[in-house]
């Protein structure tokens, strides 16, 4: 499926911590389809700076990527909290792009 996604054009994926097996699945995956090109993006969903830097580590290594092109922080969860960290990773370099997202539409 992953070298028919790629092989018609696609290059965005979105995965998350909180669907399950899925960013492992596409760390394994994704190098055997042998893509030209590949955005990558994933969240951080867990409050505290501590879990969040934890999360977003444990989603580095499922995926195998040194750097992530979007970080988003899911459904706003301790959002104040994870900027600051993903602040920091861009201009580290960790991540290309940074977000906020929610599932909730008055979430505000």
């Amino acid at each position: 499926m992953l070298r028919e996604f790629f092989a018609g054009g696609g290059t965005l994926l979105d995965s998350s911590p909180m669907y399950g097996y899925a960013e492992a699945a596409l760390g394994e995956l994704v190098p055997k389809a042998r893509p030209a090109k590949v955005f990558n993006a994933t969240k951080v969903w867990t409050p505290t700076r501590f879990l969040g830097v934890r999360q977003m580590e444990e989603s580095f290594a499922h995926w195998g990527v040194k750097r992530f092109d979007l970080m988003q922080v899911h459904n706003m969860l301790d959002w104040e909290t994870h900027l600051v960290t993903l602040k920091e990773w861009k201009a580290a370099g960790r991540v290309r792009h940074i977000g906020i997202t929610t599932s909730h539409g008055a979430q505000a």
